[in-house]
């Protein structure tokens, strides 16, 4: 495995978590190399500015030229078919593209907003594209109830961005979506104040939100018809105990399958975080639903876990204390973990995997980012191979 350190000039984790942001599309790697962007320190919320960061010839490079605005959220960076590098932010909380490709070891890229798209200061946008540039960006409400979704769509043969609405009950965010032609499939997780749930703040509890369910939703022709909801996981509180319900990690394997890695905390779970594995068909059968290996209190129902799929379609997930597990057939880890060498490094709020999601195809391992210290400052880049299969 390989480490690598990117930067420590960069913004701390503080209001609206900054680079510890869980959910985004954070790290890309095409035959270029490897990309990221994370936010610069300094600057209020309202005007804060991200670098991207290129992995090229075993080195990071940040020019000074590759940079832009954001409200408050980290951008999204995505990666087409042809190498072309998109990173995604809010500045003055308006959706703007930044978009260029790398040729001959330079990269010059270009901006314009996306017209239609409501303005938003805190659209906990998550972004995700497929194999023909098809890309999916989505902006919550900030409304906690009645809510909904915004979605901007480009189409990925004619280039044209068109955007639709979404009506929810509630406020739903930290989600993962995944384009697929004129449709997609959607992970969003309930966030909003106790009392909107009916539910009473837990005594000593020092979040005023609740991330209360995931939802899987899907549709075919985004165009035509609202996603509708084909899986779900939610919490009930009892007696004003504490109760949380997460998705950590989201991916559709080569089969099609949704697989999400989500961290429960309610009476079911003894009153104790839980971490599971669910696998859900495009048609809502639910495959699996198996308990992972707890490792850290301090996870939370946050961090613990992220997923890949490598070339030869097997799975695996990575535990942010650096361990590596391989999933059996059943979703359940099988054998291991192995240790992986992290120099001592835990990986702390914000760390990302490349995934298809996000334009990088499946290899013969995966690019983590991580930051390696509670207050998301450094960065570091690590490389991790999985061998090959013995048959």
């Amino acid at each position: 495995m390989e480490i690598d350190f990117i930067t420590d000039q960069c913004e701390p984790r503080g209001n609206g978590m900054g680079n510890g942001n869980t959910y985004m599309s954070r790290v890309v790697h095409t035959r270029d190399g490897v990309f990221t962007a994370l936010l610069l320190p300094g600057g209020k919320t309202g005007d804060k500015r991200w670098q991207l960061a290129w992995r090229r010839e075993d080195r990071w490079v940040r020019d000074p030229a590759w940079q832009g605005g954001s409200f408050v959220e980290p951008p999204n960076v995505l990666a087409g078919r042809d190498g072309t590098i998109y990173v995604i932010a809010w500045p003055a909380g308006r959706l703007t593209i930044w978009s260029g490709k790398p040729e001959n070891g330079t990269l010059t890229l270009k901006h314009g907003p996306v017209t239609g798209m409501p303005p938003n200061n805190w659209p906990y946008c998550v972004a995700g594209i497929d194999a023909e540039d098809n890309i999916v960006i989505t902006s919550s409400d900030n409304e906690l109830a009645p809510s909904g979704y915004h979605f901007a769509r480009r189409d990925g043969n004619t280039g044209r961005w068109t955007v639709h609405r979404m009506e929810l009950d509630t406020r739903h965010c930290n989600g993962f979506v995944f384009p697929k032609g004129a449709g997609m499939t959607l992970v969003g997780v309930v966030d909003v104040l106790w009392e909107v749930l009916g539910y009473r703040k837990p005594e000593g509890c020092r979040h005023d939100y609740i991330w209360g369910s995931w939802v899987l939703w899907r549709t075919d022709a985004l165009a035509e018809s609202a996603p509708r909801e084909i899986a779900a996981r939610r919490v009930a509180q009892r007696d004003g105990e504490f109760c949380q319900c997460m998705a950590q990690d989201a991916l559709i394997d080569s089969r099609g399958v949704t697989h999400i890695v989500y961290g429960v905390w309610d009476t079911t779970t003894g009153g104790n975080p839980e971490f599971r594995h669910v696998a859900v068909t495009s048609q809502g059968k639910q495959l699996y639903d198996v308990d992972l290996p707890t490792h850290t209190v301090e996870d939370h129902c946050w961090t613990g876990y992220r997923m890949f799929e490598d070339q030869w379609q097997r799975l695996w997930l990575i535990h942010r204390d650096g361990l590596l597990y391989r999933v059996g057939p059943d979703g359940n880890t099988a054998g291991g973990p192995e240790k992986l060498d992290l120099d001592g490094k835990v990986m702390w709020f914000g760390w990302a995997v490349a995934a298809p999601r996000g334009g990088t195809p499946p290899s013969d391992g995966v690019d983590v980012i991580f930051p390696a210290r509670s207050d998301s400052v450094p960065w570091y880049h690590a490389r991790i191979r999985v061998p090959e299969p013995s048959h």
